[in-house]
């Protein structure tokens, strides 16, 4: 498995997708920080809003009394995995209705899909082992601020895609971390692993170079809590 250009990976992408979920223009397209947990086997705790009670402490048959314990700020639980920082992204949290991992030796591509048709969102985890230094085990990944052209490790999101592989906004991670609680030695075994506190923000790549470029006042979207568990699949030869 090797870099080629992000229109052909992407396209590649949706190409796999279709056989489950049909990757087609029927269907109004999921993403942009849908965080209600689809039944995929995949744990997407980022939330985008709590738990809220609707019940306070304020008892409508208790005694109307100035000093009673009415307080301003009822018992609303917020509930939710998103820390303060996410307050500053524009989305938060991804669902997934499909997702695959190919496996080229020390090569992994996972991906998740937003929607069964398009357009669609794809989270994308990249990692390269054999050929740009990559991880080639078992570990924690510190994601750092680095250009796509030199990343071993990249996770990016894919957003606004259509089946020809054109997508409407590029989304890199440049903090946080990814632990791989297990690393397939070879395809078919089981990929797992857990992104915590990743923040993607919006980039272009030159689709020559491979060099990521941060968009000027572009966008940022955080993924607090997202686990995976699944066999890798042969790259096709």
């Amino acid at each position: 498995m090797y870099r080629n250009t992000i229109k052909i990976l992407i396209a590649t992408l949706c190409a796999v997708s279709l056989a489950a979920t049909g990757c087609s223009d029927d269907d109004n397209g999921g993403g942009g920080g849908d965080n209600n947990a689809a039944d995929t086997g995949v744990d997407t705790s980022a939330d985008a809003g709590g738990t809220e009670d609707s019940g306070s402490d304020d008892d409508a048959g208790s005694d109307d009394d100035a000093g009673s314990d009415d307080d301003a700020g009822s018992t609303e639980d917020t509930g939710s995995d998103d820390d303060a920082s996410s307050s500053a992204c524009d989305y938060t949290g991804f669902t997934a209705v499909f997702e695959v991992a190919s496996q080229d030796q020390q090569d992994i591509v996972y991906s998740a899909d937003s929607s069964e048709g398009t357009p669609v969102d794809y989270l994308s985890a990249e990692i390269y082992g054999t050929s740009f230094g990559g991880a080639t085990s078992a570990g924690t990944i510190t994601v750092v601020d680095e250009s796509y052209a030199d990343c071993g490790n990249c996770f990016m999101i894919y957003q606004g895609c259509d089946d020809t592989g054109e997508c409407a906004k590029t989304f890199m991670a440049t903090s946080g971390t990814v632990d791989i609680t297990d690393y397939p030695a070879s395809a078919g075994e089981t990929l797992s692993a857990t992104m915590t506190d990743l923040v993607f923000e919006e980039v272009t790549i030159d689709p020559e170079t491979f060099a990521s470029t941060k968009v000027q006042d572009g966008e940022t979207w955080c993924i607090n809590d997202y686990s995976l568990s699944l066999a890798t699949e042969a790259v096709a030869q």
